[in-house]
C-alpha cells in the first residue's frame, strides 16, 4: 500500500512507525486523522512535528524504556474512536530492511509494540509502506502483515 492509498482509508487516529519526518505526508495525515503518534523517529524537523500537533516518540525513547513507551502510545490510542498503525520500512534497523537511515527498531521491538496495540478494542488495522521487493524484505513484510 502506498501513503496516498492509506490517507484515503484513515478514520480515527494513526500510530506511525517511521524514521523520518515527512512533513508533506504528516500534514495531509493531520487533516484527516483524529490524532497522530510518530514512533521511532530519528531524523527530520522534530520541532515542526510538535507544532502541527503530532505526539512524538523518538528512537531515544524506544531505547530507554520500550514498555513505558508502549504504555504511553496505548493510552493516547485509547483516547481515539479508532486507530490504524502505519509501519514504514525506514523504522526498522538497516539490518532488516535496506535503507539509508542508521539505527532503528529491531523487528522484535516493533512486533512487541504492534502486539500490544492490537490488544486495544479500537484497533482498526494497519498497513506497511516503503518496503522493497527483496527476499529479506518480503519475509519481514509477511511477518508484519500477520502482526497487523
Amino acid at each position: 500500500m502506498d501513503r496516498e492509498e492509506f490517507l484515503s482509508r484513515v478514520k480515527g487516529g494513526v500510530v506511525v512507525f517511521d524514521a523520518q519526518v515527512d512533513i508533506a505526508f504528516l500534514s495531509q495525515l493531520a487533516k484527516v486523522a483524529e490524532g497522530i503518534a510518530l514512533v521511532g523517529c530519528r531524523s527530520g524537523s522534530l520541532n515542526i512535528v510538535r507544532d502541527i500537533g503530532i505526539q512524538l516518540y523518538s528512537m531515544q525513547s524506544v531505547l530507554e524504556d520500550l514498555p513505558s513507551l508502549c504504555d504511553g502510545v496505548m493510552e493516547l490510542a485509547r483516547s481515539w474512536t479508532s486507530f490504524h498503525a502505519l509501519v514504514s520500512a525506514h523504522a526498522l534497523d538497516p539490518a532488516f530492511e535496506q535503507h539509508e537511515f542508521h539505527g532503528g527498531l529491531q523487528s522484535r521491538e516493533l512486533f512487541y509494540c504492534l502486539e500490544r496495540l492490537r490488544l486495544l478494542r479500537n484497533f482498526a488495522g494497519g498497513a506497511t509502506v516503503d518496503f522493497q521487493d527483496g527476499v529479506l524484505e518480503g519475509q519481514v513484510k509477511m511477518r508484519l502483515a500477520k502482526a497487523l
